[in-house]
């Protein structure tokens, strides 16, 4: 595996090789990693603010709608901020910052309606690469299958 160059070592080899003076080398390398304006954390904070009550909103009108319309929302939701997120992606280097913040909010809402669809099947995860029914008259629905899933995880062990 290749072993990537630090920063120091390279500022040193351009140093060497006369491409840069030793005080441009010392700026550089005391140069602040991470630079914010403050225009850009209170853009991050009235983002977060916004989407809070967006939630609170969207919660409050969800309240008398079944788990598995719910679910396939929140499937529909991930795809669409998926999209958006793709679509982002190699603009400007604030669309860029968006579209990874959008990522992961797509990833946890497809995270989160697959708990719901978990849920609403009664389906527990023992550890492994299979899930098992809570619900005992689950249990003889579900039986081949898990003998099946078994079977497989233990061929992939060997």
């Amino acid at each position: 595996m290749k072993q990537r160059v630090s920063l120091p070592e390279t500022l040193n080899d351009h140093v060497s090789s006369g491409v840069l003076t030793e005080e441009q080398a010392l700026h550089i390398l005391h140069a602040p990693r991470w630079s914010y304006t403050p225009r850009e954390l209170l853009s991050y904070l009235a983002a977060l603010i916004i989407t809070v009550g967006v939630i609170r909103t969207v919660a409050a009108a969800l309240v008398d709608v079944s788990e598995s319309t719910i679910a396939v929302l929140m499937y529909l939701l991930a795809a669409v901020i998926g999209g958006v997120s793709f679509r982002l992606k190699d603009k400007s280097e604030i669309q860029s910052r968006i579209s990874e913040v959008l990522e992961v909010a797509a990833t946890l809402s497809a995270a989160i309606a697959t708990g719901i669809v978990c849920d609403i099947a009664n389906l527990e995860s023992l550890g492994g690469d299979f899930f098992v029914p809570t619900n005992p008259r689950s249990l003889e629905q579900f039986s081949f299958q898990l003998g099946f899933q078994h079977l497989l995880f233990r061929l992939q062990q060997d």
